[in-house]
């Protein structure tokens, strides 16, 4: 049985939650369903500043003041209805604190460069409207990263998961800041002996697999978490097991097909006239 930290959005959290009843992984922080709960759940984290902050905290680096904690971890958000929350988020923590060092593989999701700040503090832009926004460079998401590894150690198994890449398929636009991470976590994977990139596209190669597998953009449906946790679950059986994996860089960029810089992706309404018609 693996242990697993896992800091991401709903997409690898609710994953490795599933994981926990049909693998043999024993994860330290997960969420599932609407509630904002799950094991040891903090909240849902969408980059790599989000991350770190978020390690640092947990390694008792940093303190957070109570209305970046309320903007930056979903349990603690005051909007959201209190019987869908832990009852005591502080042990939830105290939880990660005594358990992460010991995990077996630590899984981080980099599903935006986009990242918001207050002041000096990182926030979701799920929880607060209250933030400046700003995109990161390649170079600074690469900075990031090398960060991470450090913080969770060099020593350690690590995967990072990059986003759906939609331009595999006839129609799938392009989506240059996707194209940026995914480029960024293989650079940072051929620096390091313990560092892997774990690639949802793999799962999705027309049109009729997005439809199976995503009720929308956000969201896996039930048979794409299943298929996404038995793919993560077997990259992790490969590393334990020393099956040697062979990491290389797939650019699928399809001039043919639209290309988006900003929010498009994430419009509800796009992906429905443009990839479920």
């Amino acid at each position: 049985m693996y242990s697993v930290f896992g800091s991401g959005t709903c997409r690898i959290l609710c994953a490795l939650d599933l994981g926990n009843n049909t693998h043999k992984i024993k994860p330290i922080h997960t969420f599932y369903g609407r509630d904002f709960r799950g094991i040891n759940f903090m909240g849902k984290q969408k980059n790599s500043r989000n991350h770190i902050q978020f390690l640092k905290y947990i390694k008792n680096e940093i303190e957070l003041p109570e209305d970046i904690k309320n903007d930056f971890f979903s349990i603690y958000h005051k909007e959201y209805d209190i019987n869908t929350r832990p009852e005591n988020p502080d042990l939830n923590l105290q939880n990660l604190r005594d358990n992460f060092d010991n995990c077996d593989f630590y899984i981080f999701e980099i599903a935006s460069i986009k990242i918001q700040m207050r002041g000096d503090f990182y926030v979701s832009d799920e929880n607060t409207t209250n933030f400046t926004q700003t995109v990161l460079t390649k170079e600074e998401l690469l900075k990031d990263l090398e960060e991470i590894i450090c913080l969770v150690g060099k020593e350690k198994n690590i995967i990072f998961l990059n986003h759906l890449r939609l331009n595999q398929f006839d129609g799938g636009p392009s989506i240059q800041n996707r194209e940026t991470v995914y480029s960024s976590i293989f650079e940072i994977c051929q620096k390091y002996e313990n560092v892997y990139q774990y690639d949802p596209t793999d799962m999705v190669k027309s049109k009729a697999h997005y439809k199976k597998y995503f009720n929308d953009p956000w969201h896996y449906s039930g048979e794409g978490m299943m298929l996404n946790i038995e793919n993560i679950c077997n990259l992790m059986n490969k590393i334990m097991n020393k099956v040697s994996i062979e990491q290389q860089f797939i650019n699928i960029i399809n001039d043919d097909n639209e290309t988006l810089y900003d929010s498009a992706d994430e419009n509800d309404d796009y992906h429905r006239t443009n990839l479920y018609k």
